[in-house]
């Protein structure tokens, strides 16, 4: 499960980016479970923020089909990481931001522009006032994604600070909220 590249990784799709995590792959499914589980493909944890914690830097966390409700914040991402569909299908997993304290986010980056998050074929969702990630000063790759927002204060990715977004085959929908906010 190492990639250090995605060239052609769809065959209608035309591009090559020059990073994608190379580490272990930690394994989640909404009937997994944190408290038992392992991130292993037998043994899953059950939300992306156990995977987020317990995950090492350039980790690959495969996410199985369903929907993922999250609402606890996890602070201080400090690590090179993908997060990817198990199905490489953006429909069949939905990440789901349940977490409502507005100017905060669910999951939070720190760092100085040294780290990097690959989001490839997932929806992403936030219902509430916060926003789902925060890379800081990091870089944030999204791939055949679908994210949107069905709160008026919402917003999915805000990156005040960030030096890149790059954004491949991914669709935004806005429901009065902000989708990326720059």
């Amino acid at each position: 499960s190492v990639w250090s590249e995605i060239t052609g990784y769809d065959m209608n799709l035309e591009y090559s980016i020059d990073y994608v995590a190379t580490g272990n792959n930690i394994y989640i499914s909404p009937t997994g479970n944190d408290l038992t589980g392992d991130g292993s493909l037998e043994n899953r944890y059950q939300t992306v923020k156990k995977a987020l914690e317990e995950a090492n830097d350039e980790d690959i966390i495969v996410c199985g089909d369903g929907t993922y409700i999250e609402s606890e914040q996890v602070t201080g991402i400090n690590k090179n990481l993908t997060i990817r569909s198990e199905n490489n299908s953006w429909d069949k997993v939905i990440i789901e931001s349940s977490y409502d304290i507005s100017g905060n986010a669910l999951w939070e980056y720190t760092g100085y522009g040294d780290k990097r998050l690959v989001l490839i074929d997932l929806t992403i969702k936030t219902t509430g006032q916060s926003y789902i990630i925060n890379p800081s000063n990091n870089t944030i790759d999204i791939i055949r994604c679908f994210l949107y927002s069905t709160n008026i204060n919402g917003i999915a990715i805000r990156a005040l600070s960030s030096p890149y977004y790059r954004l491949y085959k991914s669709t935004f929908r806005n429901f009065g909220g902000f989708v990326l906010q720059n």
